[in-house]
């Protein structure tokens, strides 16, 4: 079935009832908002936690290159499908089921809930979750020089992976210092390993290059007020545009 999202028109045959509340701008409108101002025609979105390609999609619509991370194997086979079924912009996204971590080799990736697919998978052994999948990881930094990926291309990296922020944003701190991207964060402290000082440690790596806005609300976070306010929130939303 065809969509129209925001004039752009994306297909999916799957999730239906999802794809129609997207259209009519009932889910995640703040995304779409910061995709239309941060996406650049012929620049590189990564989206790390792509989950369905919606972000995705939408990214490649407005004119990027993306390139898709989501190793939860039901949710990538859905990206998989609904990247061929947008054929106009199939060949501007590159898909891979790798996970972006901290370190390189392999992990288990569970999920909270009985099965995979509804966007809840993580790299982050929670409570009650259950031995999942075996994936591939790879670090940023790495897959970036591996693939001969120029940094100053990345007009966007989208950050949401249930947790697994706690693994990701400390290992890049060299890479972020260095080229400073803009970065959709989207933070689930609640379940980062070592709750305390993973959420320190990833203040600190934050706030040492970027100024922080909250994407739904609006305004800009200090870093006085980010600790207290990720023992309070289950999830948030941050934009991270580099200090100047």
């Amino acid at each position: 079935m065809e969509y129209k999202v925001r004039n752009i028109k994306i297909s999916s045959n799957q999730r239906e009832e999802f794809w129609r509340d997207v259209e009519q701008n009932k889910w995640e409108s703040f995304s779409f908002d910061l995709l239309d101002k941060y996406i650049k025609k012929d620049k590189l979105f990564i989206d790390i936690g792509a989950w369905n390609g919606v972000l995705s999609l939408y990214s490649a619509k407005l004119g990027a290159r993306v390139i898709s991370f989501e190793p939860d194997i039901v949710a990538y086979n859905e990206l998989k499908d609904n990247i061929l079924l947008n054929k106009d912009i199939a060949e501007n996204i590159k898909y891979s089921m790798k996970a972006i971590s901290n370190k390189n080799g392999f992990a288990y990736i569970s999920n909270i809930t009985e099965g995979f697919g509804n966007s809840m998978s993580s790299l982050i052994n929670r409570e009650n979750s259950k031995k999942g999948n075996k994936v591939e990881c790879i670090t940023l930094p790495k897959f970036i020089t591996d693939n001969n990926i120029n940094p100053s291309d990345i007009c966007l990296i989208k950050i949401d992976t249930e947790g697994g922020e706690a693994l990701i944003i400390p290992q890049c701190r060299e890479f972020l210092k260095k080229y400073k991207p803009v970065i959709y964060l989207s933070l689930h402290s609640f379940w980062f390993p070592d709750r305390e000082n993973d959420i320190k440690i990833t203040e600190e790596v934050i706030y040492e290059t970027y100024d922080v806005s909250d994407i739904r609300n609006g305004g800009i976070v200090l870093q006085a007020n980010f600790e207290q306010r990720m023992k309070q929130y289950t999830c948030d939303e941050f934009i991270l545009t580099p200090k100047i």
